[in-house]
């Protein structure tokens, strides 16, 4: 059994890209551009979709062939590493889009942006946790 590890580096981009367009809705918002922050926070929202879809294409293509929760010690840790992780980039999706929508009511600028920040710093978190169990469960062993 191998993990596939090309593909899961395809859906890795997408993630990382993420980071950037959440960075460029920032400088947006530092600018008062509303249009360009909701751009580019909804590019990140749809890239972070397209990496968490990744990950439960990768699941169900495991489970097929027969690896699960308990299979083996690797497999137990796999799951429960990519599993958290795939469970706290979906609750910064919904973050993200909760951020979204309040934005688009023209709930934030410059000056009031406690919320997009907060979802921002969380996001870039998920994404530097990413890297590690990348790291740790694709390319090391």
């Amino acid at each position: 059994m191998s993990l596939p590890l090309l593909k899961t580096g395809i859906f890795t981009l997408f993630l990382f890209s993420s980071s950037y367009t959440c960075h460029r809705a920032d400088q947006c918002l530092a600018k008062n551009d509303k249009r360009g922050f909701n751009n580019w926070w909804l590019a990140t929202i749809v890239l972070g979709l397209i990496f968490l879809a990744g990950q439960v294409n990768e699941y169900a293509t495991l489970i097929q062939e027969g690896q699960t929760l308990g299979s083996s010690q690797f497999m137990t840790a796999f799951f429960m590493l990519t599993g958290t992780h795939g469970l706290h980039v979906f609750g910064g999706l919904v973050f993200l889009t909760i951020v979204y929508i309040r934005s688009r009511k023209g709930q934030f600028n410059a000056e009031r942006h406690a919320a997009p920040q907060t979802a921002s710093l969380y996001w870039h978190f998920v994404d530097i946790v990413w890297v590690l169990i990348f790291t740790i469960v694709y390319l090391i062993p």
